[in-house]
Parts: structure tokens; sequence; C-alpha cells
């Protein structure tokens, strides 16, 4: 069923060196057998990819599993894990080594399962030959690691790597570099990195919660990032390729974040000064920019560097500053004694200028609010990246907090494909939403004033990992949408807010529309209902603005 495709080179013989640069490219087809066919689709995918392995001495990684236009089949793709621009190094660091050779190989990997016609279609290309990546058998001992598991804890990190080092002498590299990564393991350190003026770069081992707060502290020193995995580990989803560049200071919470191989794939910029004047324009000249504000805290990263927390913020609604500006805008005022909290800037020099995340405590809970001179930004969905935790839904914000000490921590990391979208937003008057996908959502959980126009202002945005309307909170107009149950009220409040958005102030609401409501839900509903209808009198329509 399988042809021998090439010699193995894996070979360290210095007449092998000849032919090392020799390409090669194969197709063949594959008949698929009674067992074959038993076998689903990873399985078969598994086999065919040992027999090359072990055929060309290369070592190939998944980069994707798909179904091509052939419902009846289905595509795969490998990638050489020893492709130069796969295995390329960090930019604009010094490294004593490479973890792995690497070539220009190009080598790929395509196939084709055909169930209908019991057959399988292999193309594989590789421009450049070369030495395979040798597998080496690098096991601790039992002996080893018997002793590190009884005495991982009575000496610090050093003494004890030291003590195992004399103990267990012993001139294999390989041996050695087992030994380090178990007592690693053991001690649960993770490696940092320290960058000096010239650029080169010294490497050390720390507990997770130094690593989370040294680069807060000591700018030089940044967590390194596992940009590099074992072939076994690779994800048919993720391409060490396509992933982009991640900020310097996230890459502790990347690194060690349960959600690491789906952070990798967005790229972040912090918040800069000339974001910060945009976000702080008039709304009454630049009304476009409260859909731009939106759009660009959706999906962003809070990161407070004094103890290492991280949340993205799934979902973000803004509202205006001023009364004449938005009647849900945040009160303010005087208390006995004191004033209300608000989100305002303060005076003094902050982080990002007049931008000012705060965790205000409300009668109804503590609410984290990025506050800006110009409107406040609510929170209504967000979750933590740096520990497993359940996500946190609506203006209440339980898994996060700034206090005063935090106050000038906190660092901003925006989601760079949202924010070129909110950028071209904010040069566009004509802008009225911030997408044309599920427009209702976009309206802000409000409880009053329904009859103000910049009560449908469409000023929420969610990030891309939570652009579905099921990771979305639910608000009165699409509480409706719940598939567990029905509330007759947000489905007149998602008919009124449908209407205002068409026709805006020549908009009405229907008395029959109303009436075909009566008998439903609760005593509290039929009498609301009722309230409603009286406001009628003998028309058989009412405006929704300005009533």
């Amino acid at each position: 069923m399988f042809v021998d495709l090439l010699p193995s080179r894996d070979s360290n013989n210095e007449s092998d060196l000849d032919e090392v640069e020799i390409g090669y490219s194969f197709h063949g087809v594959i008949a698929m057998d009674a067992e074959m066919c038993a076998m689903n689709d990873d399985a078969i995918i598994n086999l065919i990819m040992s027999h090359i392995e072990s055929a060309d001495g290369y070592k190939y990684y998944c980069l994707k599993v798909a179904n091509p236009k052939k419902k009846h089949a289905v595509a795969f793709y490998f990638g050489c894990a020893q492709d130069q621009c796969i295995q390329s190094q960090v930019m604009n660091r010094q490294r004593l080594t490479r973890r792995m050779e690497t070539f220009p190989c190009s080598g790929r990997i395509t196939g084709e399962i055909d169930r209908r016609n019991h057959q399988v279609m292999v193309d594989i290309q590789h421009d450049v030959g070369h030495r395979g990546y040798a597998v080496e058998d690098t096991s601790v001992p039992t002996i080893v690691r018997e002793y590190i598991r009884n005495n991982a804890r009575r000496l610090d990190a050093t003494a004890f790597f030291e003590q195992v080092k004399a103990k267990f002498p012993d001139d294999a590299s390989d041996q050695e570099k087992c030994k380090t990564l178990y007592v690693v393991d053991s001690l649960s350190l993770r490696p940092f990195s320290h960058v000096d003026t010239n650029g080169c770069e010294e490497n050390g081992l720390a507990s997770q919660r130094l690593v989370n707060k040294m680069p807060g502290e000591y700018p030089a020193i940044k967590s390194i990032l596992p940009l590099k995995r074992s072939f076994e580990s690779m994800n048919a989803s993720i391409c060490i390729n396509c992933s982009p560049a991640i900020v310097p200071a996230l890459t502790n919470i990347i690194s060690s974040s349960p959600y690491s191989k789906l952070l990798m794939q967005r790229q972040y910029t912090e918040l800069t000064p000339d974001v910060c004047a945009i976000i702080n324009k008039d709304w009454d000249f630049f009304p476009q920019i409260k859909f731009a504000t939106v759009q660009i805290f959706a999906g962003a990263i809070l990161y407070n560097t004094t103890n290492g927390q991280a949340f993205m913020l799934n979902t973000v609604e803004a509202y205006g500053r001023t009364k004449s500006i938005d009647p849900h805008r945040e009160p303010f005022g005087k208390l006995k004694g004191s004033t209300k909290p608000t989100s305002l800037p303060p005076p003094g020099k902050i982080p990002y200028p007049d931008i000012w995340p705060v965790s205000l405590h409300t009668s109804e809970g503590s609410k984290l609010v990025i506050g800006t001179l110009v409107s406040n930004i609510l929170v209504t969905s967000n979750m933590r990246l740096d520990a497993v935790s359940k996500p946190s839904i609506g203006a209440v914000t339980l898994n996060f907090k700034l206090d005063k000490k935090d106050a000038l921590a906190p660092k901003t990391f925006l989601d760079h494909d949202n924010l070129q979208v909110a950028l071209s937003m904010a040069t566009d008057p004509a802008v009225t939403r911030t997408s044309d996908t599920n427009i209702v959502y976009q309206l802000r959980q409000i409880h009053s004033k329904f009859d103000a126009d910049n009560a449908y202002s469409l000023c929420r945005a969610s990030g891309p990992f939570t652009k579905s309307h099921v990771c979305q909170p639910f608000t009165i107009f699409t509480l409706a949408d719940y598939d567990r149950g029905t509330s007759s009220l947000s489905s007149l409040f998602r008919h009124m807010a449908t209407i205002v958005l068409r026709l805006g102030v020549r908009a009405t609401l229907a008395k029959a529309t109303v009436e075909s409501s009566l008998g439903q839900g609760n005593l509290d509903t039929q009498n609301a209902f009722t309230a409603i209808i009286a406001l009628y009198g003998e028309s058989n329509e009412i405006p929704i603005l300005g009533k």
C-alpha cells in the first residue's frame, strides 16, 4: 500500500551530506482496503503520516483538517516541523542556540480521503532536502525521579538543582536536560527573561506568582512565551507560522492563561494617547465616536500589574456624560458630607490621558467602568484570563476589582483588528452602529426613559470571541429570544425598538399590538399591559418617542 519515498535522512555520516539538499515531490493514490474503510478519519490520517515519516525521515505537524468541496471527502494538510518559516526565532532577541535545526524546505503534505471511491490521494513536496530531526531518549531514570519527588520541597530551587546534579552525575547532555525539566515541573517553576540595553537575553526560573508580578515592576523582565511546542502537542487548529506577535507586557498572561491557544490567534496593542484623544471627542459634534468607543474596548484586555490579574472585556456599553447627551448618564452630585463616586478621570497624571478604569460601588454591587471626559463605558460581560473562572455576566462585576491601591496599576490592551475598524468609524460621521449583524443586540440594557430617542442608541459591542448572540448578556430588548420560556413584555420592547430604529421620530405603537399581549404573563405583567392600553384613549396609535 505504501512505497519507499526516500532513504531516511537521520544519518550523521559525512558521506550522506552530498545529497542532503536534494528536494523531492511525490503524488500517490492509496487504495483503501476493508480495514482502512472501517477506520475513522483521524485513524487513517495517523496511519498514513506514520508511514510517510518512517520513510522520508522527517517529522510533520498538522496544519488543518477540513471538508473540501466534495462533501464525501476529508482533506488534511501537514507541514514539515523543520521548515524555517515555521520554526523562526523570536524577533529582536539574541539566543545562543536554536531549539531545532531548520531549513528553507517548504515541506508540505496535502491529502484527501475519498470514501466514495475508497481511496486516499497524497501529495508530498519538499523543495530542499535536509537531515531529519533526531529523536532521542530523554527519559529520566526512575531512581532520579524518586529522589526528586521525595526531596523537592526541602531546599530552594537553585540549591536542590545543584544537589541533584552532584548526586547523579551524568555526562549525557540529554539526560541532564531531562533532569532539569523534571526539577522545574516538581517545583512549579516558570521561565522568565531579562533583556539588557544591548539586546542580549538572560533567562531564569521563578514561581508563577513572581513571573506574573515581575514584568509590571521591572520593564526589562519578561515572561517567556512558549511559541515552540513538541511535535506531539501540535494542534490542528493552531499554526505557529500564523500566530501574530504578542505585546511583550502580555506574554506572562498569554503563556500561563488556560486560553493561551485561543489568545495567540489575536494580536493586541496597548492603548495610546492618540486613541485616548479620539475616545474623548465631544459626542455632540462627533456623534460617530460613541460607536467607535465601544468598538475599541470590545475584546480588550485589562491587566492589573499589581497582582497579575487580567480579564477580557467581552461586552461593553457606552453612556454619554451629560444630561443633554444621554438621559441614562452616570449620576453625579452631593451626598451627605461627600460627593457621589463617579468614573470621571482625576486631574493628576494617569497612565492613559483622560481614560480611567475603576470599580464603582453602587446599591446593585460593584460595577467595572472605564471613565472618560465625555462618556463612561460599562462592562457587562467579562472573563478572567489568568485563571479558570466563570464569566461575569451583567452590570455587576464580581471577579475583578480595581481598588484605590490599584488605581494606577491597570494596563489596557486593545484587540488590533477591532481597533482598526474603530479608527475607520471615527472618521465617518454617517456611522450609526458598530455592525449590520444582530442590530437589536447593540442596544444597551436600560430600565427607564424608553420615550427618549437616545434610549435606542446602538452603543453596545462584543469582542471577537463573543460576537455570537448566544455569548452576549440579555437585555430588555433581547430577552424575547431566550429559548427556555417566553417574555411578552420583552417581545413588546423588541417590537418598539425595531420600529424606532427603522422610523425614528415617526415610530408609533399600535393599540392592537398591545392588546394581543393581554392575558400573557403573570399578574404584574397583565397590569402593565392594561396601563399601557389606557394611554391610547380613543386613538389606535401613539408615538413611542416623547410619550
